[in-house]
């Protein structure tokens, strides 16, 4: 994409309701070992599987059973918080796309985020230099 290109895509975006935005791709890390009050949500871990459950009727059975307190030895109830980690940055929202239609394949679950770039002068000076060179 040439400079003119990035310059005309910042003029017409969808700023998002931010001052001069930096567009960035996150993807979603999951960390498991977290204790039960500060965690996003669980899922059922069986261990003679190596697996984690995703059928629904079977989570509601291990929830009752957790409940009554009769959990099978192998299964584990495994409480994660999921975070949302830096990727990539762009001057615009066509550019983060641009990025996961080529790489996406090597990221798991992906977003893209209009973030501030409140005090940042060089983002700032470079990204109104772009929308001053428009053909």
């Amino acid at each position: 994409m040439d400079i003119e290109t990035i310059g005309e895509l910042i003029n017409m975006q969808d700023n998002r309701m931010t001052d001069q935005p930096m567009f960035i791709v996150q993807e979603k890390e999951r960390i498991y070992g977290m204790s039960e009050g500060h965690v996003s949500d669980y899922e059922w871990y069986n261990h003679e599987m190596a697996d984690i459950e995703h059928d629904e009727d079977e989570i509601k059975l291990l929830d009752t059973l957790d409940e009554r307190g009769e959990l099978p030895d192998r299964v584990e109830k495994a409480y994660y918080i999921d975070k949302w980690m830096f990727v990539t940055a762009c001057f615009t929202e066509q550019g983060c796309k641009d990025y996961l239609r080529a790489n996406g394949h090597n990221h798991g679950v992906t977003r893209i985020y209009g973030w501030h770039s409140h005090r940042n002068a060089e983002f700032q000076a470079v990204r109104n230099h772009l929308m001053s060179v428009t053909t």
